[in-house]
């Protein structure tokens, strides 16, 4: 095996959980689309200087640089702008296994698309991949519920309150003999 291939499979998770938790902070603070030009611009600046000492090769001819705008938008704009808009609204660490569908897709289209074969060992970790993704889905869309319905829940007893100045009656507008308060886990 190639060890150069070998310690980048390595790093690459590593990177990438270090690269999560951090962007997580930094995306709450901005829009979808100014992280994703942030994101853009740190690639761009890492590639410029890797071009610079192993240098650049352009595609030849329209089909090569159509292939390359195919890639640039579909592996790109859309997965980094996705991504950006994702993140501040999940945990890191929910948004991290979530991502890590990515691997069973490429696995699928390898496999129904490219022909590639699937070993055993394989298929077994795109079954726990998808597995644990499903659950930690269903984790995240849970949480999601419970805070909108939290919000919800201090809108309308806010309003309520702003409209009646006391509480009482609360029970009845919100429709049954006390508020049922969202904030019971």
């Amino acid at each position: 095996a190639d060890p150069v291939a070998l310690i980048c499979a390595i790093a690459t998770p590593i990177g990438f959980s270090v690269y999560i938790a951090i962007a997580y902070r930094f995306t709450r603070q901005a829009s979808p689309f100014a992280g994703a030009a942030s994101i853009y611009s740190g690639l761009f600046t890492g590639y410029a200087l890797i071009a610079c000492f192993t240098g650049l090769t352009f595609p030849s001819g329209s089909a090569g640089w159509l292939s390359a705008m195919a890639i640039g938008i579909v592996g790109g704009v859309i997965q980094i702008s996705s991504f950006a808009y994702a993140l501040p609204r999940l945990s890191a660490g929910g948004y991290s296994v979530i991502v890590s569908m990515e691997l069973v897709t490429v696995v699928l289209i390898g496999v129904t698309v490219l022909g590639e074969a699937l070993t055993p060992l394989q298929a077994a970790g795109v079954a726990l991949v998808a597995v644990f993704s499903r659950l930690i889905t269903e984790r995240e869309f849970d949480r999601f519920r419970l805070e909108q319905a939290r919000s919800d829940f201090i809108a309308q007893v806010t309003a309520y309150y702003q409209a009646h100045g006391s509480w009482q009656g609360v029970d009845r507008a919100l429709g049954g003999s006390g508020p049922s308060s969202p904030f019971q886990p």
